[in-house]
């Protein structure tokens, strides 16, 4: 029983990850899910689905099977956790872009809707001055980020931090 929760839930993470990556819904907990991950941003989609599901399973404890209820909270805490892995929504990476082409900052103001900060600095090899523009974009919005660097300059130089928690004002979109 506990190899077929186990196998089940991994593919059923998997799928609702693909769905959400692909900016859809398969109805019912992922909606309520997007809606509040949206409203508070230390919730996920998954971390939502478990708080309700656990919730059930607790009360379906009580009144039924203890077994059944078990086997359901394991599937669903899986399940949620592989959806959320597979969300890109809920990574994050800060990118420093090193360019003298002011157009990279302009493009992911505009194209991306997302905040900069920009500071001189000065190359430790060519003691030429440059400019570093810092950004966070969500996984979805890396590709795109990476467009706009190509057009811009290809020979800037980027340093990506990867899974970055971002505090204050980061705007969770789940349209990208």
């Amino acid at each position: 029983k506990i190899t077929s929760v186990i196998v089940g839930a991994m593919l059923t993470g998997m799928g609702l990850g693909m769905i959400l990556r692909a900016a859809s819904t398969s109805g019912g907990l992922d909606i309520v899910g997007i809606y509040f991950a949206k409203k508070s941003p230390g919730l996920s989609v998954g971390k939502i689905a478990i708080i309700v599901n656990t919730t059930i399973y607790i009360i379906s404890a009580l009144l039924f099977d203890l077994s059944t209820a078990i086997y359901s909270l394991i599937y669903s805490v899986l399940t949620s956790s592989i959806m959320d892995y597979f969300h890109l929504q809920n990574r994050n990476s800060s990118a420093f872009i090193i360019t003298k082409n002011m157009n990279i900052n302009t493009s992911i103001i505009n194209e991306l809707k997302r905040g900069t900060t920009i500071m001189d600095g000065i190359g430790g090899y060519t003691k030429e001055g440059t400019k570093i523009i810092l950004t966070a974009v969500s996984k979805y919005q890396k590709r795109d980020l990476n467009r706009i660097i190509q057009e811009n300059d290809p020979g800037a130089f980027v340093i990506y931090s990867e899974n970055c928690e971002v505090l204050g004002h980061f705007e969770k979109r789940f349209d990208e």
